[in-house]
């Protein structure tokens, strides 16, 4: 399988694949019903929308796929399932790319890409590693500049999407002169893959920890970005690993925009080795060399990587639950004896994050979406008259808030 770096390719790229947690669980969730015994890998359609380079996936959906069982490198997906499913998200997400479970790339990868790009103009391949939870690598392909005629894949940037700003849903204009109150409940564990959500976090937050993060200045801005990328991976590769090299750029003309590059580098004592090639010649200039704080903006406060990833978890949960209202209990109560009731009375529906009360009725949120489901059916007449209870139950058709990328952040994008 043909990929390339950077350096060898043309300026059509994409720069970065944002992630949203929760397609990597349903990505693993897909993969265990369906594949885990046989070993097969699972692939599905991403869906979200794109700008300035920048991929941003927030749903995606399983489509039926089989191997070519004589040819390895054929395969085909079932395109009127697709085209079924595709329809359905119209006009609230576009299909950006699509997914394997990999863990790596397949002999037939560049073909199965061919089909989906019937479907989405230059979409991204993003192969998950489902033992972890979390994308190992995502491409796009390109034409070589050695070989005109061959498409080939070529690597972008991966983060899982970390950006949350709370917007209003129109239950919150409820909330506004109330304050949040949280249940003192007992967690179940969110998993991906097998392990913990926590876990799958904090190891994503500790390859970031791990990074080190130069600002590299002296350079000509006059020079084409492809030149100084190679320069710069070439310069500073005895150094460690070079994983990452951030040329500002004009969106339009591709120009060096800054006079600031960020170098990503990776091994044992890179930070050392960067700063002593401070002031050395690199093809005609002197390069400046700064050591840059962590991409993640949780790390630079102090937090563990374990502590910035249950603090992460947490708000993710919280503003991403749906919830039912409830009426019927006892009015005369007091807030807590009603939160405790229907604590009690809810919780093995599944995992609640809030209970708010008000005068005639209550909010209950739940993390899962499956758990409003089982709400609405233990307050069913039926259920009622077996437990003796009186609660009443409707579904609140949107999430407690919208989850969008903005600049308020409880865990910052990794800034290149």
């Amino acid at each position: 399988m043909d990929v390339l770096e950077m350096q060898q390719i043309t300026a059509r790229t994409i720069e970065k694949v944002v992630v949203h947690p929760l397609v990597l669980r349903n990505i693993v969730d897909d993969y265990n019903r369906v594949a885990k015994e046989s070993g097969k890998r699972v692939v599905g359609v991403l869906l979200g929308g794109s700008s300035n380079g920048i991929v941003d996936v927030i749903n995606s959906y399983r489509v039926p796929f089989k191997e070519g069982d004589k040819d390895p490198c054929g395969g085909f997906f079932y395109h009127k399932h697709h085209l079924s499913m595709l329809q359905r998200f119209h006009g609230i997400n576009d299909m950006v790319g699509w997914y394997s479970t990999g863990p790596e790339l397949g002999d037939n990868d560049l073909y199965v890409h061919a089909q989906f790009c019937h479907y989405a103009p230059n979409p991204v391949l993003v192969v998950i590693n489902v033992v972890l939870g979390i994308p190992t690598n995502a491409y796009y392909t390109m034409s070589s500049l050695e070989k005109i005629e061959k498409e080939v894949f070529v690597r972008a940037s991966v983060e899982i999407a970390p950006h949350e700003v709370k917007e209003d849903s129109g239950e919150e204009h409820l909330l506004s002169e109330f304050q949040d109150t949280t249940t003192e409940i007992a967690p179940k564990r969110m998993t991906l893959g097998g392990v913990s959500f926590v876990d799958a976090m904090e190891s994503y937050m500790e390859f970031y920890k791990n990074q080190v993060r130069i600002s590299v200045e002296g350079y000509d801005i006059s020079l084409r970005p492809v030149d100084l990328d190679i320069s710069l991976v070439k310069h500073f590769s005895s150094c460690g690993n070079v994983e990452f090299v951030k040329v500002p750029r004009d969106p339009v003309t591709n120009a060096i925009s800054g006079t600031s590059t960020t170098v990503v580098l990776r091994g044992k004592g890179a930070s050392e080795k960067a700063l002593a090639l401070n002031g050395s010649d690199v093809g005609g200039w002197r390069a400046s060399v700064k050591i840059l704080p962590p991409a993640l903006s949780s790390l630079r406060s102090g937090l563990t990587t374990r502590e910035a990833a249950r603090q992460y978890v947490a708000h993710f949960k919280r503003y991403m639950s749906r919830g039912i209202t409830v009426k019927g209990y006892d009015y005369s109560l007091c807030e807590a004896d009603v939160k405790r009731a229907l604590v009690n009375y809810f919780s093995s529906c599944g995992e609640i994050t809030d209970v708010f009360v008000f005068k005639r009725r209550a909010l209950v949120y739940f993390f899962e979406y499956e758990a409003v489901e089982s709400a609405l059916k233990v307050c069913r007449p039926s259920q009622r008259r077996v437990t003796g209870t009186c609660f009443r139950a409707r579904a609140m058709p949107i999430p407690k808030r919208l989850i969008v990328y903005g600049p308020d952040s409880c865990l910052a994008t990794p800034t290149y």
